[in-house]
């Protein structure tokens, strides 16, 4: 379908509105086609793109209250499930899960039948590009339902796995081993901490991530996308993120490097002849169980008996977010 034809300025949104409205109802109903690939292989020979950017606006601005109500209750399944981690909930989130994947690949294979990447309206082709991006919605039903399963599956791990340390029994992720990765001071305590979270949640989960990687891949080929990999830098809207990141790091290296050799030293010295000699630090000392964040050593590695609190040194320089 081409631009309206003829309109003014006066009465092309309405138009385009009254002529969305019956053109999507059909295709919105040939999206929900039982034979998803056939219907994605009818589209590609579709040489006529809708190119009215108002139809476009029309189009977004209805998608407004079914996502809204669709996030309100995918979030609250998900929610009961992670409170409260039950076979019923389980199966509910998957099943809302699906629901939601169903109604964004309607959503998505309707914006593809827009002429989107070449409308002048840049934050309107952003949202185009959002809502034709399926991810998982582009799986047919069956693998769909697979990789929901797979992913409530790994999510039921990660959140209800209970181990023992010591003679502690039934201890939990959070706040458990949380707290006693930021607590305890002992070598041998935090290593026994930190095997027992990772031999327990690791071995378990592979099973279920390996699988939903395939589907993740097979689902950003849909999408037009090597791999996932690709399909998550392309949210970042440039074509050179890697060479980015490899400059802000080339930035930022001198000082991590300096601060990792400090660490490393007080390390040394509170767990004398315990650190390897190859310069690395050993994951379960950092304070946290992915090593990702290293706040909790302040106080212990610091001369500073309390945590730095920069903010009144940016207030007498006058700094601002800008």
């Amino acid at each position: 379908m081409a631009a309206l034809p003829g309109s003014s300025a006066s009465c092309s949104l309405a138009a385009a509105r009254l002529v969305t409205a019956v053109c999507l109802a059909t295709l919105l109903q040939a999206a929900r086609a039982d034979n998803y690939d056939t219907y994605l292989a009818t589209l590609k020979n579709v040489s006529a793109l809708i190119t009215n950017e108002a139809m476009g606006v029309s189009f977004i601005e209805g998608l407004e209250v079914p996502y809204t109500t669709m996030e309100r209750v995918d979030s609250s399944a998900q929610w009961d499930y992670a409170t409260n981690i039950t076979e019923y909930n389980e199966n509910n989130t998957n099943k809302v899960a699906n629901e939601k994947a169903k109604l964004e690949r309607e959503f998505g294979i309707t914006a593809k039948r827009f002429d989107w990447h070449n409308f002048k309206n840049e934050s309107l082709k952003r949202l185009f590009r959002h809502v034709a991006t399926l991810g998982l919605a582009a799986l047919p039903d069956d693998k769909l339902e697979n990789a929901t399963s797979l992913s409530s599956k790994m999510a039921a791990i990660y959140g209800s796995t209970k181990v023992t340390v010591g003679k502690k029994e039934d201890l939990s992720l959070e706040p458990d081993l949380v707290r006693m990765m930021k607590e305890v001071g002992d070598y041998d305590k935090l290593r026994e901490v930190w095997l027992a979270w990772h031999n327990a949640v690791g071995p378990a989960v592979k099973e279920y991530f390996i699988p939903y990687v395939t589907l993740a891949n097979e689902a950003a080929a849909y999408d037009g996308y090597a791999n996932l990999k690709d399909a998550w830098l392309s949210d970042y809207e440039t074509d050179n993120m890697t060479e980015i990141v490899d400059k802000l790091w080339e930035e930022v290296s001198p000082l991590y490097k300096k601060l990792h050799a400090f660490v490393r030293m007080r390390l040394k010295q509170i767990y004398p002849g315990r650190l390897p000699e190859d310069g690395t630090i050993p994951a379960h000392l950092l304070g946290n169980m992915w090593a990702q964040d290293w706040s909790s050593l302040y106080t212990r590695l610091s001369e500073e008996k309390e945590p730095l609190d920069i903010s009144k040194t940016i207030q007498e320089q006058k700094w601002n977010a800008s």
